[in-house]
């Protein structure tokens, strides 16, 4: 039924239908998993290899992650984050470092507080 003086939000609302987001998630789900179990449909020889994990953790990996390799994913913005990120985590620790030298100084020198090292 079309709603032309109410918005697409109100519309659904009003009509008690989910949006065409949730239903195509719903369908990509139900195709997903129907390749999954079904081994003969014409897509389930693209899925990557099951996972054989034998660990219990609260999300499981049903396939294996691919290991990128390929030049493209080395020129490509992913490869400039996870630098990005290792370079930030090395400098966190480097001004980590210098803090605890600072107050291991500070506690030697003059005795003010106790500093405890957890690491």
């Amino acid at each position: 039924m079309i709603q032309p003086d109410l918005s697409y939000a109100e519309a659904l609302v009003a009509l008690d239908i989910a949006s065409l987001y949730e239903r195509r998630e719903i369908l990509c789900d139900a195709l997903f998993d129907q390749i999954v179990r079904d081994e003969n449909h014409k897509l389930h020889d693209l899925l990557p290899p099951r996972n054989e994990s034998t660990y219990r953790t609260r999300s499981q990996r049903y396939f294996k992650l691919p290991i990128c390799c390929s030049e493209a994913y080395n020129l490509s913005r992913f490869r400039q984050w996870d630098t990005y990120n290792s370079q930030a985590a090395k400098q966190a620790n480097s001004c980590l470092k210098s803090l605890k030298e600072s107050l291991s100084y500070i506690n030697k020198n003059f005795m003010i507080f106790r500093y405890v090292d957890r690491s």
